[in-house]
């Protein structure tokens, strides 16, 4: 691949670039997540403050109420 660069959270990709390359890519473990839509990696936006409560709520509960 050639010409990949940050931008704006968006790295385009060449068009040869299949989806296996795209899962190669040294970043793509860092957070937040990245996507690979229209041949472009897209870093998925971070979750603000009502989803971090929400996420602990939902956590708490599901600590309280186990499904075994």
């Amino acid at each position: 691949m050639k010409n990949i660069g940050l931008t704006q959270g968006k790295i385009p990709v060449t068009e040869s670039t299949t989806l296996e390359e795209f899962l190669k890519l040294p970043y793509i473990e860092e957070s937040p997540a990245w996507e690979y839509i229209n041949k472009e990696a897209i870093q998925k936006p971070m979750g603000g403050a009502k989803h971090s409560l929400l996420q602990k709520r939902l956590s708490r509960w599901a600590q309280l109420n186990p499904t075994t």
